[in-house]
């Protein structure tokens, strides 16, 4: 196998434990039964202020319909609430609940824990190479979170 072969797999292997991670946290209470998809929607509600169904069909480049179907199933859970735009009373603006927000602070945590958990196996100075270099790569995509 070539080098960059080998630190492609590296790449895949260490993916496939956040992966791993996330599986098993889709299985647990926190999660209100909630799926991939449901879970991925409530995270983007929370990055975008005055979070709207047209601003998350333009953003997931999706028809309206498929959002507000899969916002609905997200207020039956309660995980979010609609309420209308002080500008414009046809605009409903989407705000996730208090239960919204503690599936996402349970799910930011299970990533703090499995940032903990791999850097377990690491000294100083392979910390101190590692954040370097991860660093480097965030820099290099952080256009991906746009």
């Amino acid at each position: 196998m070539e080098p960059m072969d080998n630190l492609e797999q590296a790449v895949l292997d260490f993916s496939g434990l956040l992966d791993i991670f996330e599986r098993d946290f889709m299985k647990s209470r926190e999660t209100n039964d909630l799926t991939i998809k449901q879970l991925l929607y409530l995270s983007l509600i929370e990055s975008m202020p005055a979070c709207t169904i047209t601003a998350i069909s333009k953003k997931l480049n999706v028809k309206k319909p498929t959002v507000s179907n899969l916002i609905s199933a997200l207020e039956i859970k309660d995980l979010v609430r609609k309420r209308l735009s002080k500008n414009d009373a046809r605009i409903h603006i989407i705000e996730i609940t208090t239960k919204g927000k503690n599936v996402l602070a349970n799910r930011k945590k299970l990533h703090r824990d499995f940032a903990k958990k791999i850097l377990k196996c690491l000294n100083e100075s392979e910390k101190a190479q590692s954040l370097k270099l991860l660093k480097k790569i965030y820099d290099c995509n952080k256009e991906l979170l746009r």
